[in-house]
């Protein structure tokens, strides 16, 4: 049985709507889907599947070791990783000559080939391809309704400029990060999609500026599991999360134990998951790196935080 833990509400202070000072039609529109807070959407490669993706503004193009079966791809290369587990995993590159996301086609890919399926277990997804990410961004401006489950691609406009309820962000190895506030300390926040949390602190932000200490007294329990494998933490409410015009109060937060990989090494200060950012319909512009955040005003944020089954 899954322990369930009801920590704080999370109180949105919605921001102005995003401004669109004129009408620009979408290149496509594409569905998607959500289990255990992450976006599910259907991907067609070199005219084959289709393959179900997660969308992950933490990540760029993966395949499974399956997915590279079916497609016949040659490696180009061979190495190893780390991401949010402990653990060392190897990877395979490959190039995949074409992906198709609704209408829009993309040539030519390189794609991580990398074994998920620890993860698919554990979530219980019913299927898990890969993923797909900042070279979707970086073609597109991407806009994510959570209202209407679907996410718009448009042209980009280089040189557009910020409106109300845009943020700021700058690419740090090809991830959004945004400078926002933490309790009042600024901080240096990754926008991350591919995330099921809210708000995952990082060690060394953590000890340096003294958060940390909402953790002690929390028992360690299982927060999550991403590439190297589980990540044990410790749960607790960080009072206010600011991220530009939006301030979110009592937010249920996760500080990892882990000892290695991206939380234990980084430089960043958090990232923020989609258990926070659900609360918003999102707008990402790579080509002039502004992020958008509408509140929805029907949607009530998470109160709780429930461990992972392992």
């Amino acid at each position: 049985m899954k322990t369930l833990l009801v920590l704080a509400s999370l109180l949105a202070l919605a921001p102005p709507a995003l401004a669109s000072p004129k009408h620009v039609e979408p290149i496509t529109t594409v569905p998607f889907e959500l289990h255990d807070n992450r976006i599910f959407v259907s991907l067609t490669l070199e005219g084959q599947g289709p393959f179900t993706m997660i969308f992950d503004t933490g990540g760029s193009n993966v395949i499974t070791p399956q997915v590279k079966q079916i497609l016949g791809s040659k490696i180009l290369s061979t190495d190893s990783t780390t991401g949010a587990g402990e653990g060392t995993v190897a990877i395979n590159m490959v190039r995949v000559a074409s992906m198709q996301l609704g209408t829009l086609q993309m040539k030519d890919q390189e794609f991580i080939v990398v074994d998920l399926s620890e993860i698919q277990q554990v979530f219980h997804f019913e299927r898990l391809d890969g993923l797909i990410g900042y070279e979707v961004l970086q073609r597109a401006r991407v806009k994510i309704d959570f209202d209407r489950k679907v996410i718009e691609l448009f042209e980009p406009e280089p040189g557009r400029k910020r409106t109300v309820g845009q943020i700021p962000f700058q690419l740090v190895d090809q991830r959004p990060v945004v400078t926002g506030r933490l309790d009042g300390r600024a901080a240096k926040i990754l926008i991350d999609t591919g995330d099921r949390s809210n708000l995952t602190l990082f060690e060394r932000f953590g000890a340096s500026s003294g958060l940390d200490a909402a953790f002690r007294d929390s028992a360690e329990l299982l927060t999550g599991v991403g590439v190297g494998g589980p990540i044990p933490g410790k749960i607790a409410t960080i009072a206010k999360v600011e991220l530009g015009e939006a301030t979110i109060q009592d937010v249920v937060a996760r500080l990892p134990m882990t000892k290695t990989g991206l939380f234990a090494t980084s430089e960043l200060s958090a990232s923020v998951g989609l258990g926070l950012l659900r609360g918003f319909n999102l707008e990402f512009d790579y080509q002039n790196g502004l992020m958008g955040l509408e509140a929805r005003k029907k949607y009530k944020q998470q109160s709780t935080f429930v461990p992972v089954p392992y």
